[in-house]
Order: C-alpha cells, then structure tokens, then sequence
C-alpha cells in the first residue's frame, strides 16, 4: 500500500487574488467555496488570524 504525499501548493490557473484559497481546498480536499468564505469570515473578525495567515501562505508557500 502505497501513500501518496501531498503538498500545499498556491493555484495558478483557479485563483483569484494569490491562489491561496484554491491550494488549501485542494490541499484539504474542500470546495474552494468553502474554503473562501471561511477565510473571509476569519478575515472579517478581529479575533481570528485571517488576513495575517493569508499572507504568510503567500509568501512562503509556493505556486504550483
């Protein structure tokens, strides 16, 4: 049984500002839907690290 390894990858061809969204729903295996509007949520409330998060990923995940 072999397991494949997955990797976080920003998206280049779904994407609509960075592809972060669009990598981390396929890294996860979500609807990017979904995924975006979570992050909108955490980005929206003060409390939840959306905005700073999004930009890490960014910066320092690579693009597929």
């Amino acid at each position: 049984m072999s397991k494949t390894r997955r990797s976080l990858r920003r998206s280049l061809d779904r994407r609509w500002i960075a592809g972060v969204c669009a990598g981390v729903a396929d890294y996860m295996g979500w609807d990017r839907r979904l995924v975006r509007c979570l992050w909108l949520i955490g980005t929206v409330i003060p409390i939840l690290p959306g905005l700073p998060l999004y930009l890490a990923i960014w910066i320092f995940v690579r693009a597929e």
